[in-house]
């Protein structure tokens, strides 16, 4: 073997070590990327429409209830404090009864809680998501409504033509008082 030649197997075994040093380089900062960005807080919420409870002997409830659950996907525990759908139209909210009473609710990882809402009352065409809120403030959402109505409305809020401030409602005045 002459010179030349030992001198282009050693250019390129070293450029062969130098890419696969890369590669398993990167694949490194891209594995410890995914552990980090699962140590973070992560919840998701669903809610399911129409659900009845059910008792052995007793049957199902004539109710129909809308159920919103919290569930932990990250490695970090969480305090869950309430749970409310939020109305496309009116800018107002409706709170979860079962939250209010449950109080605090710490969720560890791969836990989940269900809060329920009796449906009397709730109009789903003005619904646009169901929340959960955790004791920071934070807010993780559950979409109801198409995204399409969901911009309609925002456009009509930033476009200031509904300035109806939001109000609480006013209860009833007896005559004659």
């Amino acid at each position: 073997m002459d010179n030349s030649t030992s001198n282009m197997i050693v250019t390129v075994a070293a450029s062969i070590t130098g890419l696969v040093g890369a590669i398993t380089g990167l694949a490194s900062v891209w594995f410890n990327y995914l552990n980090y960005s699962r140590d973070n807080v992560r919840v998701k919420v669903k809610a399911l429409k129409g659900m009845k409870t059910f008792s052995p002997g007793k049957g199902s409830s004539k109710e129909n209830y809308l159920v919103i659950t919290a569930a932990n996907a990250g490695r970090r525990p969480v305090i869950i404090n309430k749970a409310a759908f939020v109305s496309l139209k009116s800018r107002g909210a409706g709170i979860s009864s079962s939250s209010m009473i449950m109080g605090n609710q710490e969720l560890l990882e791969g836990k989940a809680i269900d809060y329920m809402m009796d449906e009397d009352g709730i109009d789903y065409s003005d619904v646009s998501h169901v929340a959960v809120y955790d004791s920071v403030g934070n807010e993780y959402r559950y979409y109801l409504a198409p995204w399409y109505r969901r911009l309609f409305f925002w456009f009509l809020d930033v476009t200031y033509i509904r300035r109806k401030p939001l109000q609480a409602p006013k209860s009833p005045v007896k005559k004659g008082d």
